[in-house]
């Protein structure tokens, strides 16, 4: 009876140490920091390319597809990159996601990119996104600076959101997520699009 009932708390204890673990992980993905540059006063969406950039053709295609999906729901004239550019690992795959932006009348780019962490750690790529935030940038440079895309895929990413004027050209919103796995990634698409969608609503540019 003893034994049974050592077994008996030990798999009460084993439960009641696991549980917290497996609520964190089905907890939904979320954004972890954001800024906000401008108001929907100053600038109002009309023609937008949604451009994901990630190592993973289904997410990105699932990124800018759901965000499409949502702006045209606006009544906000929205594509999707891929549809223009299904890959981005060439130099010349770059060249055509710059022309879209730039000679299509394209007046608004929403850039959703899942960066890699792993070879940086989570704590650099934090304060590369801090930095990257605080000073100026545009979409070419985020573009150049992250495309084409080469190597083999990682294990583990942070979801970095921004919406850009191309008229100034200027950041007016950004975000990013927790440093999230793969695997969770690829189950919490969904979670982080309503997490974006619902703060650029909240902040009134949809």
């Amino acid at each position: 009876m003893k034994m049974c009932a050592s077994y008996l708390m030990l798999a009460l204890l084993l439960s009641l140490l696991l549980a917290p673990a497996s609520h964190a992980a089905d907890a939904p993905l979320r954004l972890a920091d954001r800024e906000v540059l401008a108001s929907p006063g100053e600038f109002r969406l009309a023609n937008v390319l949604v451009v994901g950039i990630s190592d993973d053709r289904d997410i990105r295609n699932r990124f800018e597809d759901r965000f499409v999906t949502h702006l045209r729901g606006r009544g906000v004239q929205a594509t999707a990159s891929h549809s223009i550019v299904p890959d981005l690992t060439d130099l010349e795959d770059r060249d055509r996601i710059l022309s879209a932006i730039y000679t299509e009348g394209i007046d608004a780019v929403l850039t959703v990119r899942a960066a890699r962490v792993e070879r940086r750690g989570d704590d650099d790529w934090i304060a590369a996104w801090d930095a990257w935030s605080a000073a100026a940038s545009t979409p070419r440079e985020l573009i150049e600076a992250s495309l084409p895309i080469t190597g083999k895929q990682t294990k583990k990413y942070g979801v970095e959101f921004a919406l850009w004027e191309i008229a100034g050209p200027r950041r007016l919103w950004a975000a990013h997520s927790d440093v999230v796995k793969r695997k969770r990634l690829d189950d919490g698409v969904g979670d982080l699009l309503q997490a974006a969608i619902a703060d650029l609503r909240d902040r009134g540019w949809f």
